[in-house]
């Protein structure tokens, strides 16, 4: 049954680009540079950098990537994150 098994790199794919499409929806702006720049800065490997980037700028292009509706991301994933990321806020002074 050739075709109907997808591979890890077509997951990975689909699941950055839900993310991404997810923050796009929400209003926050997908810079495909400053995503690769953070990714690398945090310890991606550069492979994985470079599709975050890519998949970044197939979004802004209003292109539909495979797989991206079927990605393993709970409805409320944007709360846990929005929640994850309040909790390490540093207070300004």
């Amino acid at each position: 049954m050739v075709g109907q098994h997808k591979t890890a790199d077509q997951r990975y794919r689909a699941a950055i680009a839900k993310g991404l499409t997810i923050l796009r929806d929400a209003g926050y702006p997908l810079d495909p540079g400053a995503l690769h720049t953070h990714a690398i800065a945090s310890g991606w490997r550069a492979s994985n950098a470079a599709k975050l980037r890519e998949v970044a700028t197939r979004i802004n292009e209003g292109r539909i990537i495979q797989g991206m509706k079927s990605a393993p991301l709970a409805d409320d994933v944007l709360t846990h994150w929005r929640a994850r990321a309040s909790a390490h806020a540093t207070p300004e002074d």
